[in-house]
């Protein structure tokens, strides 16, 4: 039985879905049981916040526990479910965008963040972070602007413009990854 939760994680536009559908259409070509799903939402409840946190003004905080709360349901209902079954799990986003959004792009505390993280996934471990896409796309991107700054990725640097702290975020969260 194979059983994997397997996150992809980056901005919009980084590739995540791109590369989501073809992995997934693989694993079904070899017999294995796919969950294909995203955060936040991937359940009604957790859609609905999702809208929420799209459109409706909020201070860091309360987007915060929002995201949080999305995640628990999406547990719930969708990922533990999936993954008792014996199926794969392919996530669009997942906790690793809660530090770059929520922590550095919104000033939330990352021992907060980490503490709510704790209750809210109950041991739940990712097995693979899909980064690499994402890195590549954002090298693409990012180092054609100014002004930056360098970021150490590994042992490649990378120039990130300043004004992205979630682009940062993102790429030292990458670089800090086992």
């Amino acid at each position: 039985m194979t059983r994997r939760f397997v996150t992809f994680e980056g901005i919009d536009g980084a590739g995540k879905s791109t590369h989501i559908a073809p992995l997934a259409e693989r694993l079904r070509a070899r017999g294995q049981r796919v969950v294909c799903t995203r955060e936040p939402g991937g359940t009604p409840l957790a859609e609905t916040l999702r809208e929420l946190l799209l459109h409706a003004p909020m201070d860091g905080v309360a987007e915060t526990l929002l995201v949080f709360a999305a995640r628990r349901v999406h547990i719930e209902r969708v990922i533990a479910p999936a993954l008792e079954r014996g199926e794969t799990v392919l996530c669009d986003r997942f906790s690793d965008a809660t530090f770059a959004y929520q922590g550095a792009g919104r000033g939330q505390d990352e021992r907060i963040l980490r503490a709510t993280q704790v209750v809210v996934e109950e041991g739940l471990a990712q097995e693979y972070h899909l980064l690499e896409t994402y890195a590549q796309r954002l090298v693409n991107r990012l180092l054609k602007e100014t002004p930056a700054t360098k970021v150490k990725v590994g042992t490649t640097k990378l120039r990130v413009p300043t004004s992205h702290s979630v682009d940062r975020a993102v790429v030292e969260i990458v670089a800090t990854r086992d």
